[in-house]
């Protein structure tokens, strides 16, 4: 039942949202069942004990007097799961009052209810007049209350008075905000994975945008410089124009959106650095820090494994020792349970093999590694590859690289990937039978691992020759 649905969901709870939801299950609106209440109690424990569910405990908790029924089990877990799944709405549904209220417009004018109707219109004009958010988000209820407000004066003859250039405007607005998010989708879909996508009308925006028109709008600033950095690379004038927009500007944007920028600039970053451009290094610290003075990163009071992974590589790239000791410890309470041991053991060895080169304390902590994720996997390898070779133990390093190309046949890895650690594993098997005063050998070396297009290693590479 690992991969149950109902499973899954119920893991992704926090511990917030299973307290509301015992409240709610109590609801006699929604569902005055015991056996739900009885279930759900069940499965929290079950599954706090990680160990395999027991359908046969779980149905003499929820029925306690009847014979297990398997069927009836199926059936209530299903039902569970519904009433799991509605909660979440109606939990998104009341943390946002302008949504709320906007929602109320709609009711109110099908009902005919005029007056009610103003009143909330002044309040949703209101909220939205005072907000400092000028994101997609608060651009799309805007457009709803002003088509909203068109309704009510039709209904009421005022045709003089409908706003109807302003819902032509924002029609606009909204329009161009959507086109460039998705294009900004689109090409970065089609650079990683050599797709090609037909961008239809976003000529003629480009064009538009092109001749001053909305540039003045942030929301639209910033996505068309994101798309000009991602169409031209070359030309970093249009990175530093979305870089600082995006800066001066965060405060406009709900998290969700102001995350998805901030993503944006990072894997462009990455990957130029990956391709060897030396303007990104810097240019990723400082969108790293800028968004974790946000808390852009984190997802329900948690840090990803992969942000917190990438924070300490790019600090290490710029030797930022000290700042990442204090990361360290500020962050590490915000990775899941169950991955922190070895998230923290394994940045500490990169972090002392790089600040310290102590082989020894990095050794001792790449042993207490216990990784499920692959790439992490191949990264711990990579730095135990070098250890070896940085202490001579070039026996046992024959060995390890076996053991790492064994790893890699095993295992389903992207082209990228799997391009790249073959090609540190075949480099470094050449190193080791490069002769050390053959100077035409060493030269030869030097440049195939300067001609190698795929190689994370090739600055450590070089250093060894």
């Amino acid at each position: 039942m690992k991969k149950n649905k109902l499973i899954l969901l119920l893991k992704s709870f926090t511990k917030a949202e299973i307290s509301a939801f015992r409240k709610y299950i109590r609801s006699d609106y929604f569902t005055r069942r015991e056996d739900y209440l009885h279930l759900f109690e069940a499965l929290l424990l079950q599954l706090a004990s990680k160990k395999a569910l027991d359908k046969q405990q779980l149905f003499q908790k929820a029925y306690p007097r009847e014979t297990f029924d398997d069927l009836k089990l199926r059936a209530a877990l299903s039902d569970l799961k519904a009433q799991l799944e509605k909660f979440l709405v109606v939990q998104q549904v009341l943390q946002d009052d302008t949504e709320n209220n906007i929602r109320l417009l709609e009711i109110f004018n099908e009902r005919k209810l005029g007056n009610a109707f103003q009143q909330k219109l002044k309040k949703v004009e209101t909220a939205l007049a005072k907000t400092s958010k000028q994101d997609l988000n608060y651009f799309q209820k805007k457009l709803r209350t002003q088509q909203l407000k068109a309704t009510l004066l039709a209904s009421q003859k005022r045709t003089a008075d409908l706003p109807l250039q302003e819902i032509s405007e924002q029609i606009d607005i909204n329009f161009m905000i959507e086109k460039l998010r998705h294009a900004c989708s689109q090409l970065t879909h089609q650079l990683v994975y050599k797709t090609q996508y037909d961008f239809g009308l976003l000529k003629n925006v480009l064009l538009i945008l092109e001749n001053g028109q909305f540039l003045h709008i942030p929301a639209i600033r910033i996505r068309y410089y994101c798309f000009q950095f991602l169409s031209h690379p070359e030309e970093k004038e249009f990175f530093d124009q979305f870089r600082d927009l995006l800066f001066a500007h965060q405060v406009q944007f709900e998290r969700k959106e102001l995350k998805d920028l901030y993503l944006l600039g990072i894997n462009f970053c990455i990957r130029q650095l990956n391709q060897g451009n030396t303007f990104y290094p810097q240019e990723l610290w400082k969108l790293y820090q800028q968004g974790l003075a946000a808390d852009v990163f984190l997802e329900d009071g948690r840090l990803s494994r992969f942000t917190f992974n990438n924070v300490i590589g790019i600090g290490i790239n710029l030797k930022e020792f000290t700042w990442l000791d204090h990361f360290v410890e500020q962050y590490k309470n915000y990775l899941a349970e169950e991955d922190k041991d070895s998230i923290i053991y394994f940045n500490q060895a990169r972090v002392i093999y790089h600040a310290k080169k102590d082989h020894e304390a990095v050794i001792q902590l790449l042993q207490k590694v216990n990784f499920k994720d692959i790439v992490e996997n191949l990264m711990s390898k990579t730095m135990l590859s070098k250890v070896y070779y940085e202490l001579k133990e070039f026996d046992l390093l024959d060995y390890h690289l076996t053991s790492f190309q064994q790893y890699i046949r095993r295992h389903k890895l992207g082209k990228y990937h799997t391009t790249n650690y073959n090609n540190i594993i075949l480099l470094l098997r050449k190193l080791l039978n490069v002769i050390a005063y053959d100077k035409a050998q060493k030269q030869k070396l030097r440049t195939e691992i300067l001609q190698t297009e795929v190689l994370t290693e090739r600055k450590w590479l070089l250093e060894q020759l």
